[in-house]
């Protein structure tokens, strides 16, 4: 289940491509990689903590990481798998830079899984600038776009919260 959906295009949109521009100078290997702190960064962080604790009355934060992740397809890397959170957080944040012109979206699936096969009990196709939040435990998959020659990029956050705190 996503927490909360919200769009930041007002904040970030004059630093889009300055955003991503720092993404790919720092690229690693891979399509999943951790980004180099910068400013803005720490900005999309900070209003990812921001909005879970007007989501989550009376949350608390284990040391904020401040670290970030980059999630990127292209024609150099086009793999996605499903994955969750479960061992590096409690709450996930996802910022979509940048969506594919044939973006598909992110399937999501809810529940135990019972076989090899996870069938998506839904999909949520992000528009630009958006930021969800969900559960550490959420099985999701990053949908590749209908063209391989397609570039998305978003950023991955995460948080762990006080024990106390029941999600």
């Amino acid at each position: 289940m996503i927490f909360e959906k919200k769009n930041l295009e007002s904040i970030f949109k004059n630093k889009q491509e300055e955003m991503i521009e720092h993404v790919l100078k720092h690229r690693q290997n891979g399509y999943n990689f951790m980004v180099n702190k910068n400013d803005n960064f720490d900005q999309l962080y900070q209003i990812f903590l921001d909005t879970c604790k007007d989501r989550f009355e009376g949350i608390k934060f284990k040391k904020p990481s401040f670290k970030y992740w980059a999630y990127v397809l292209d024609k150099l890397f086009f793999e996605t798998k499903w994955h969750n959170h479960s061992k590096t957080s409690d709450l996930v944040g996802v910022f979509y830079l940048k969506v594919a012109k044939t973006e598909q979206g992110i399937a999501l699936y809810e529940g135990k899984q019972q076989t090899k096969k996870i069938v998506p009990t839904k999909i949520f196709k992000p528009k630009e600038y958006d930021l969800i939040i969900f559960k550490n435990n959420l099985l999701h998959r990053p949908l590749l776009p209908l063209d391989k020659g397609d570039f998305r990029l978003s950023i991955n956050m995460e948080v762990f919260i006080d024990n106390r705190y029941k999600i």
